[in-house]
């Protein structure tokens, strides 16, 4: 009973701080708006169906009118309403996953996974509650669908339907009612009549909103005109594809290869409630990205977390576990390097034509400032990626930088999947885990041109991991030489011996940990003060110290990207302590810890996350996995694949 009580307690702590992240990263990107802004825009929308459908905004005028009054900002109003909207969804999500059958531990991941989609699911200057608010009411809907009052349905279609355009769900739902619920069969009759009653519920509802409103259809709609026209041009847009890639990561694609090992129930309502996002197709300009969290709640997440050791079947195709995480290193290499090219301008871009080959010049003719001079590793390997591809016929500067960033990005998930493996994690926790770290790569080059040094970096301490778990100790002397050569971060590779160091205190060793880190600074001292002279760090950005410290640590914009990226993962990591195996305790603790501290410490751009790939990797990533430990699995249950017992 106590367990129960502390369990609870946990997801309500967790639930309420993953809908104040979501909130406070949508106040900073865009800052709450105030009464007027909001009025002035229901204005501007006064010619689309959005007018028919204001009851959310109503709502929401209405209580930013009731706090101003009593001395608050305008702006807490979407700000209190949005916590509320967001709470309800992950409290939703959470009990319809319960339901489903999955366990505790993969319903806690799924929340992560959740509040990433959350994280980018508003839109620029839009106000709109109205989509969150048909989330809501979809998700309570399945839920009350799944249990014995189903009959009280039609009343939750009449409350829902003046909320959004797209409450239009709501009749639809009752014939994807769960086939089984308490062990008896929900008869096709029962759902026929409980679909009709809540259609003439929601037409009913609207019909009453209507009248009372004074509101009829508007006539002229956006600027394109709504069908196939508009369709087209979204499905072409490539704003549609990045937004679906922040929102979904590669969720869609593995809940494809996976549904026929999905519940009945699931596989009955994923494409029912694909219904929202495939209507804004047709009558929004750019789809309303933010729909798509109801099949991203509904489906895909509990879809993609059934994933098991024994694969599944599409077709003729065969998936095991193993195979579908090749696969989707493959697809987080590629939706990684996808997401920076968008945000740089694509590949034949000029940032990349001119801006990144100017900074790659500089380095290479040691022109560069500092730290960037002495960063000469990965910029010789893309000087040599460039000479091949010139030699191979490819001109293109941006076509062989983004060549060379995916090969990085393979290598990173293919090392990362290695070392989750040596830490004892099963085909589909690995699969969990890249995804976790792929989300959160996704969102790390705020600020940034590719930054190949970053992605190096990341590379060379994968492989210390590996070489630790590996027991390969001498590998660290070449890591050290290369680190040292490619980025002053490197400085904490040798850290990563102090655990071999601690469970074997021999005189190799402590050799190799004494040889590696006065072999890394050999190499740093030299390039500064022999090889490539030049101002110093201090010169440039200004000294470390404490201000510095304080400064990194109060500043919004750096915490906003730090949700992006790590989201509550060193939160949900910290409180699985206790199931962390040795090894991973013994090598988390001397390198994180201090890698977050000394990045605080000297960083002169706290908001640039992209020192968060680190940690998130090495770190967050596989103590969150440590929660899937000790699940209990029964093969025969395929209704309950991941009950957990208590």
């Amino acid at each position: 009973m106590k367990n129960r009580y502390y369990g609870a307690a946990a997801l309500a702590i967790l639930c309420l701080a993953l809908a104040a992240m979501t909130v406070f990263t949508e106040w900073e990107s865009y800052g709450p708006p105030s009464i007027r802004s909001h009025e002035s825009q229901a204005e501007s929308l006064a010619a689309s169906p959005r007018e028919f459908f204001r009851l959310s905004e109503r709502l929401l005028a209405s209580w930013s009118l009731f706090l101003t009054r009593r001395g608050f900002s305008p702006g807490w109003g979407l700000v209190s309403l949005r916590f509320f909207q967001n709470a309800l969804i992950f409290l939703l999500a959470w009990s319809w996953w319960k339901k489903l059958g999955l366990a505790y531990s993969r319903r806690i991941i799924g929340l992560l996974l959740l509040a990433w989609g959350l994280l980018y699911a508003f839109r620029e200057g839009r106000i709109d509650t109205g989509v969150f608010w048909t989330a809501v009411w979809t998700l309570a809907g399945i839920l009350l669908l799944s249990g014995r009052r189903r009959r009280f349905y039609p009343l939750l279609a009449f409350l829902g339907a003046p909320w959004s355009v797209f409450s239009v769900i709501l009749p639809v739902l009752p014939l994807a009612a769960p086939v089984r619920d308490y062990g008896e069969e929900v008869r096709r009759g029962e759902s026929l009549i409980v679909a009709l009653s809540s259609t003439a519920a929601w037409a009913a509802g609207i019909l009453i909103f209507c009248n009372l409103s004074g509101r009829i259809w508007p006539t002229a709609v956006w600027g394109r005109r709504p069908g196939l026209e508009l369709a087209a041009y979204n499905l072409g847009h490539s704003l549609t594809w990045v937004r679906l890639v922040w929102l979904c990561s590669v969720l869609p694609v593995v809940a494809l290869l996976t549904f026929p090992r999905w519940p009945r129930r699931l596989r009955r309502l994923a494409p029912i409630t694909l219904i929202p996002p495939a209507v804004s197709l047709f009558i929004v300009f750019f789809p309303d990205h933010r729909l798509v969290l109801i099949p991203l709640a509904v489906f895909l997440v509990p879809g993609f977390l059934f994933l098991t050791e024994a694969g599944t079947a599409l077709g003729i195709f065969r998936f095991s576990a193993r195979r579908l995480e090749t696969l989707m290193i493959i697809l987080l290499a590629a939706a990684a390097l996808y997401s920076q090219l968008w945000v740089l301008g694509g590949v034949g871009g000029r940032y990349l034509r001119e801006t990144q080959v100017q900074r790659h010049r500089e380095v290479m003719d040691g022109s560069a400032t500092s730290p960037w001079r002495y960063r000469v590793l990965s910029q010789a390997l893309v000087e040599g990626a460039l000479r091949l591809g010139a030699a191979s016929g490819v001109e293109e500067a941006g076509v062989v930088f983004s060549l060379f960033r995916l090969m990085q990005n393979l290598l990173i998930f293919y090392l990362a999947a290695a070392l989750l493996r040596g830490w004892g994690f099963s085909a589909s926790e690995r699969a969990i885990g890249l995804t976790l770290a792929g989300w959160g790569m996704m969102h790390a080059f705020y600020n940034s041109d590719l930054a190949f040094s970053t992605y190096t970096d990341l590379v060379i301490y994968l492989l210390g991991a590996l070489a630790v778990t590996r027991g390969r100790l001498l590998w660290f002397i070449p890591l050290a030489a290369a680190a040292a050569l490619n980025r002053e971060t490197g400085v904490l590779l040798p850290a990563l011996l102090l655990p071999a160091a601690a469970l074997r205190p021999g005189r190799r060793e402590r050799l190799i940990f004494i040889g590696s880190l006065g072999l890394f600074f050999a190499i740093f001292f030299s390039l500064r003060y022999v090889f490539l002279p030049g101002p110093s760090f201090v010169e440039t950005w200004g000294a470390p110290g404490w201000t510095r410290l304080a400064r990194n640590l109060s500043t919004p914009l750096a915490w906003r990207n730090v949700f992006l990226v790590a989201n509550l993962t060193p939160l949900v990591a910290l409180a699985a302590v206790r199931r962390w195996p040795g090894s991973l305790r013994d090598f988390f603790l001397p390198a994180i810890p201090a890698w977050l501290f000394l990045h605080y410490y000297a960083k002169a751009f706290p908001e640039e996350t992209r020192f968060l790939l680190v940690p998130l990797f090495l770190g967050f990533v596989p103590a969150v996995l440590c929660l899937l430990k000790g699940e209990v699995i029964p093969a025969s249950d395929h209704e309950k694949q991941y009950y957990q017992p208590g």
